[in-house]
């Protein structure tokens, strides 16, 4: 005789991978409810974009995902390619827009986005239980689940892990769903900030602090030039931020972790030739050093400038400022993690442990991290909906 009955899916957390699993699932057909430890679902989708919400970018991902094994992230993309997520978000009622090939809400405004995504699992059915966190999970004679919280135990036919990571989050941030995939016997790689800003190991000049600029920025590892990246710098008081660095800081740390000497080189004026800033100082040699570049490079950089043209000169000084780098700042100031349960174990077309079905892991949980500019989020989505689908089935 045929079971009638819904599948009964549950996931653990409302982040946007949970999210997207959840309404998948429920779109299936299947019976879902979601715990979320949090008071509100959604939190770091709020963040997301500074606000805005970056949902995905029109370059190819090829080269934009690090972990122990990035082809991983190729794999998820290939089962769910951009085209997909795009017709995914229209269904949903998202229409997003392009800027330079990174795609937002047309709202601009993550708040709306969650509340498409909430409004659409309140059409489905979906229940939503804020403050259950769940602390244990366990299998049944009859190969359902069971998962623990403190005051409940509830029973699922698959179970959908979308319980984030540490990053951005205080120190008291939930790693729970490490442990329940630990005692479902899945590996698991140390997790460790990812974009996030750079210590340096010498303190500037002068106070440089608040100062931004647009640069090259280049990292070296034992004068071997690793990577290069272009946008916006910031200096902090003891650190390098913005999305240049951020795009290096996960070899960055690698390096420092292999014993290297690991430098950021600054091009502080990228519009322009070594050649042709030396013609233009030249012409200026009448003027102190500092009155030659004032109009080149902000103010607070400077006498840091000036002061590292004395072991080479002012041109040069300007292309290939060098910054060397001595850690970085704690998880909680990261955007992503890097680490955490080790794909090899996870099947990239539906998200499900290779060692456990009926059990699936999404988004931050994986030892996946991108860069950037939608990456992240886009890999967040397609892994829920990989994995809601699957688990209906499953289920």
């Amino acid at each position: 005789m045929k079971d009638h009955r819904r599948k009964r899916v549950l996931v653990v957390g409302a982040g946007a991978s949970g999210l997207a699993a959840a309404y998948e699932a429920a779109k299936c057909g299947a019976d879902v409810t979601v715990l979320e430890a949090e008071k509100k679902p959604g939190r770091k989708l709020l963040r997301t974009g500074g606000g805005r919400c970056n949902l995905g970018n029109e370059t190819s991902p090829e080269g934009k995902y690090y972990g122990t094994h990035p082809e991983f992230a190729g794999q998820v993309l290939r089962n769910l390619p951009l085209a997909s997520l795009l017709a995914w978000y229209r269904e949903l009622g998202i229409l997003t827009v392009s800027f330079d090939g990174w795609l937002y809400p047309a709202s601009e405004q993550a708040q709306s986005v969650l509340h498409v995504l909430t409004d659409a699992l309140y059409e489905k059915h979906v229940r939503i239980k804020l403050g259950e966190r769940a602390c244990r999970i366990s299998r049944t004679d009859d190969d359902s689940f069971l998962v623990h919280t403190e005051g409940w135990q509830y029973r699922a036919d698959a179970v959908i892990l979308s319980c984030g990571s540490p990053a951005s989050l205080d120190k008291s941030a939930d790693r729970t769903g490490y442990a329940l995939a630990a005692q479902a016997g899945l590996g698991f790689v140390p997790v460790r900030p990812a974009l996030v800003p750079l210590v340096i190991a010498e303190k500037p000049v002068s106070p440089w602090e608040g100062t931004r600029a647009h640069a090259t920025a280049s990292l070296l590892s034992e004068h071997e030039v690793l990577t290069v990246e272009h946008g916006q710098v910031q200096f902090l008081k003891d650190a390098l931020s913005g999305i240049a660095i951020f795009n290096l800081s996960m070899q960055a740390l690698a390096s420092l972790d292999a014993g290297r000497r690991t430098v950021i080189r600054l091009d502080l004026v990228p519009s322009y030739k070594e050649e042709e800033l030396r013609k233009f100082l030249d012409g200026r040699k009448r003027l102190a050093p500092e009155e030659q570049i004032r109009a080149l490079i902000p103010e607070k950089l400077i006498p840091s400038v000036i002061s590292f043209s004395r072991h080479t000169d002012l041109p040069h000084a300007l292309k290939c400022f060098d910054v060397r780098v001595s850690g970085s700042r704690p998880i909680s100031q990261a955007q992503a993690a890097s680490g955490g349960i080790d794909v090899r174990s996870i099947d990239p077309a539906t998200l499900e442990a290779r060692t456990l079905p009926g059990l699936f892991l999404t988004g931050e949980m994986l030892d996946i991290v991108g860069h950037c500019g939608g990456y992240n989020l886009q890999f967040a989505f397609a892994t829920g909906i990989l994995a809601g689908r699957a688990a209906s089935r499953k289920a």
